[in-house]
């Protein structure tokens, strides 16, 4: 298994429990179309990651290799530091992320939906590796070791995963002091006048106290970009364009007329954007069982398969959402 991957296989489990939770509530928290929209994003960043994930991996480990300060082992008091070290580097690139306006056009993507579920959790921004990769080198040049690292960022990436929910309102008791939680993470979503640009931290919610940038739920959030009219929910459209905006490029990528034609003449659109999604997510996590006995060339051309397969599933739910099917 690849382990970068467990934290989508951890939190497909948790949309799956949470679905069937609000369901049982009879509340809808989960539009459908949003919802297989955020699914086809993390699908799409976990595929586009196995291109990346070999040039990453060996830079950082070049780095540890030669360029390392110390020789550190991987104790419990060691770890706890990775962790504090990942989380406050973290913090610097989350809030980077947010006033500056090249990597705001990286990182919108995550910020578009107008419901706030655990699938939300599975919509990062495609080219997030390489817009964050600096902020790995830290690790490599004090002398954590790739394999130690890799653990200590699946769980803190793991552990931001779960805040993305409207469930546990209140959180413990100093709690909320300590770590960050669902109710902190929301007003970060949120378009709010007060809430934009707060709350910043993944794991530890100090930082944003110390560094003045913490906001209480102190009013219903509202979710979403402000001012934000984009309703795309093609994954590779939905990444590309907000980037050639930022560079004040006009082109604007769309499907081509041919596909939206070849949807239209289906009665309901609604039944390919479901079975697409289906076939893409099966199709992915088995890629991700035997990709690494696959020899390289067989390997990208499947990676690319992938991506097309989820431009396609993209496609299916603008056709859906163009003619209105619920």
């Amino acid at each position: 298994m690849n382990y970068l991957s467990i934290p989508f296989y951890f939190f497909i489990g948790a949309v799956l429990a949470e679905f069937s939770f609000s369901r049982s509530l009879k509340i809808h928290t989960y539009p459908w179309k949003e919802t297989l929209s955020n699914i086809s994003h993390g699908l799409l960043q976990l595929v586009f990651n196995i291109i990346l994930k070999g040039p990453l991996l060996f830079v950082y480990g070049f780095c540890y290799e030669h360029f390392s300060l110390f020789n550190l082992s991987s104790s419990f008091f060691e770890i706890v530091t990775l962790l504090f070290l990942i989380d406050f580097i973290y913090y610097w690139f989350h809030r980077l992320s947010h006033e500056n306006s090249f990597f705001w056009a990286n990182h919108i993507i995550h910020h578009q939906p107008k419901t706030f579920n655990f699938s939300v959790g599975l919509r990062p921004p495609l080219f997030n590796e390489i817009f964050s990769f600096f902020i790995h080198l830290p690790a490599a040049f004090l002398g954590f070791s790739p394999e130690t690292y890799v653990i200590v960022f699946i769980s803190h990436t793991s552990y931001q995963l779960i805040n993305h929910t409207n469930f546990f309102k209140k959180p413990f008791p100093f709690f909320k002091w300590i770590f960050v939680t669902p109710s902190h993470h929301r007003v970060h979503h949120g378009q709010n006048d007060h809430y934009i640009n707060k709350n910043f931290g993944a794991l530890f919610s100090f930082w944003d106290v110390l560094f003045k940038t913490y906001q209480c739920e102190d009013e219903k959030v509202i979710y979403g970009v402000k001012n934000d009219v984009c309703e795309d929910l093609n994954p590779v459209t939905s990444n590309l364009n907000p980037i050639f905006r930022h560079f004040g490029l006009k082109m604007n990528f769309k499907a081509p007329h041919w596909l939206d034609s070849f949807y239209s003449q289906f009665p309901d659109p609604k039944f390919w954007a479901i079975g697409l999604s289906i076939f893409s997510l099966v199709l992915t996590l088995g890629f991700f069982k035997i990709y690494g006995n696959l020899a390289g060339p067989i390997k990208y051309l499947i990676v690319g398969y992938l991506i097309l397969l989820n431009c396609l599933l993209g496609t299916a739910l603008n056709q859906s959402a163009s003619l209105k099917i619920r």
